[in-house]
């Protein structure tokens, strides 16, 4: 589920066409006529849009598939209206490209930039030149752009904060808030920094260039590479069990954060259940885990009579309200390396025998 081809492909066109900006707005008279110049200046504002648009909403509809089909699938209010087909999903895509679209379609019909040389200082009678591209409502439609561009990063990060439970099996939401946030910084300091540098072409061309540079590169590294890393990535029983003391070392925080139940709650009133404490433990592996001693069957109360059986604690990796019955046939998976409990029954066949008195 996380890898989702689709949308990878569309994130990574997205970024080749973000980065063909590079090449647009590195052309200047020398080679080019002014008027190939001016088809240039503006296309460059559409690759930009339209690849900067096509992989963050991709990326997003790609974690939302995975937001709607783990977390919302659990919630039953949510249940029956969760889409399964990736197809449904590409309605986000389109809407982002849709603003896109919308903004530089004005853009070019109202005041298109061309390309102008004008005098950027005059000493002694001569004149030192600058090419750019240009128009007088530049600043107004950039800065609409670039703030829809912060929307949807923002979106973003509030789609990977919602995320965050998920594994990364699922969705790789650690990796794709590094990139958005390295995307909202790259966006904030670009255009102050080309701004202070507007009379100096070359240095504000190789900002522009390198900020196009590392946003894509920041999208795809962050994106693909800890995919290719999870799939080099050997499970051993070593592994399996340094997960599973993670994840008991969070339950046990957990538990400590947790309210106790009420004495005339639901749950203590449900047959079979156990009204006795539950406490952490650590075992010689360095492993926590929960124990919750278990009531004792009918047979064995019965055989209480005769003599004195031992109490019979069950080590379990979750509540149970019946653990005997849940966990009596369990025991540790060489396979998983997870201790899952203690076999009960053989505790209590290997206590019957004990109990034997020879004739």
């Amino acid at each position: 589920m996380a890898s989702q081809p689709t949308f990878l492909y569309m994130v990574a066109w997205g970024c080749i066409i973000s980065s063909s900006t590079i090449l647009l707005v590195s052309f200047d008279d020398r080679n080019f006529s002014t008027s190939q110049l001016d088809v240039t200046c503006q296309s460059s504002v559409w690759f930009y849009g339209l690849g900067f648009g096509l992989s963050i909403s991709a990326l997003f509809a790609k974690t939302y598939r995975a937001k709607c089909l783990t977390i919302d699938k659990i919630n039953a209010s949510k249940d029956k209206h969760i889409v399964v087909s990736i197809y449904q999903y590409f309605i986000y895509v389109a809407i982002a490209l849709t603003f896109e679209i919308i903004i530089c379609s004005i853009w070019t019909a109202v005041d298109p930039l061309t390309w102008t040389r004008s005098c950027a200082s005059d000493t002694s009678g001569y004149c030192r030149s600058i090419g750019t591209c240009s128009s007088d409502t530049a600043v107004v439609f950039i800065s609409l752009l670039l703030a829809l561009h912060f929307v949807f990063l923002v979106y973003m990060l509030w789609i990977c904060y919602q995320v965050r439970n998920i594994p990364a099996e699922f969705a790789e939401h650690k990796w794709i808030t590094a990139s958005t946030v390295s995307s909202i910084e790259i966006l904030f300091l670009t255009p102050f920094l080309v701004y202070m540098t507007h009379n100096d072409p070359t240095t504000s061309t190789l900002i522009m260039t390198l900020a196009l540079f590392f946003n894509d590169l920041g999208v795809l590294v962050m994106i693909f590479v800890p995919k290719i890393f999870m799939m080099l990535q050997e499970h051993t029983v070593e592994t399996e069990s340094q997960e599973n003391m993670l994840f008991n070392l969070r339950m046990k925080v957990r538990q400590k954060m947790m309210k106790p139940t009420p004495a005339g709650s639901i749950d203590s009133k449900r047959p079979g259940s156990t009204s006795k404490h539950v406490q952490i433990i650590s075992q010689g592996s360095g492993v926590p885990t929960r124990q919750q001693e278990a009531p004792i069957p009918e047979n064995e109360r019965q055989m209480n009579s005769k003599a004195s059986l031992p109490e019979i604690q069950v080590c379990t990796t979750i509540e149970s309200s019946n653990p005997i019955t849940k966990r009596a046939d369990e025991g540790s998976s060489p396979s998983t390396g997870r201790n899952t409990g203690v076999n009960v029954g053989n505790v209590i066949r290997e206590h019957e025998e004990a109990m034997k008195v020879p004739s």
